[in-house]
């Protein structure tokens, strides 16, 4: 190809190879940055998750401890209910 215009310049040519090239590099970018976000969220949920089994262990915990302290109660009641029964007859 000539340049009849511009002796002392090269040809204008559009480099179709290039720009193949830059467009697959952008979309090696993209699918890398995707797959890292994509991991990046899945992380942030499993965290959640196991923060949110966390809340409800120690919610049951604290029920448990409300059922022994409960029965200690209970035992306390009855062994003071039985003391005042030897003493009113």
């Amino acid at each position: 190809m000539k340049n009849f215009v511009y002796k002392d310049q090269p040809p204008v040519v559009v480099r179709y190879g290039k720009f193949i090239q830059s467009v697959i590099s952008l979309l090696i970018v993209a699918m890398a940055l995707f797959c890292v976000m994509k991991g990046i969220n899945q992380l942030y949920k499993v965290a959640a998750k196991k923060k949110e089994k966390m809340k409800t262990a120690a919610g049951l915990e604290a029920s448990e401890e409300v059922k022994v302290l409960r029965e200690i109660r209970d035992l306390l009641a009855r062994q003071s209910s039985m003391q005042l029964m030897p003493d009113q007859l």
